[in-house]
């Protein structure tokens, strides 16, 4: 009887609790789901941040080749400025060697005070031989 008891009492436990667990057990697969949906989603936000971050790399690493080849141009350029400076620099020096040893400015003058002097010698010559030929007329 008290074996009947137990068997009676446990019977009407699980007719009792059976149809709760049940939902409990329906509520729990269904929550279930909705985390691994959510979870799922995640993911997916994850990966598609991580592409848009790989994007971004990608970008960033063309930003600086770009950078990197613009700076070598720039060391190019500095360097070619330098060499063209120090060349218009030997060309300066050149040109003012060439001057002081021509000196032209005093050879112009020294030129021009010996052109005054023959035209003066000329013009001079021209009128003794002008007033030579009205003598001799």
């Amino acid at each position: 009887m008290a074996k009947d008891i137990v068997a009676g009492f446990k019977q009407v436990l699980q007719d009792i609790l059976v149809p709760e667990l049940r939902v409990l057990q329906t509520e729990f697969k269904s929550f279930k789901e909705e985390v691994l949906r959510r979870f799922e989603q995640i993911d997916k936000r994850f990966e598609e941040v991580d592409r848009k971050f790989e994007q971004v790399d990608k970008r960033f690493e063309q930003i600086d080749k770009r950078f990197e080849q613009i700076f070598e141009e720039l060391k190019l350029l500095r360097k070619d400025m330098n060499e063209l400076k120090e060349r218009q620099i030997k060309v300066e020096e050149t040109i003012a060697k060439i001057l002081n040893m021509l000196d032209i400015d005093k050879r112009v003058t020294r030129l021009e005070t010996i052109i005054e002097q023959i035209l003066k010698k000329q013009s001079l010559q021209e009128s003794t031989i002008r007033e030579e030929k009205t003598e001799y007329k």
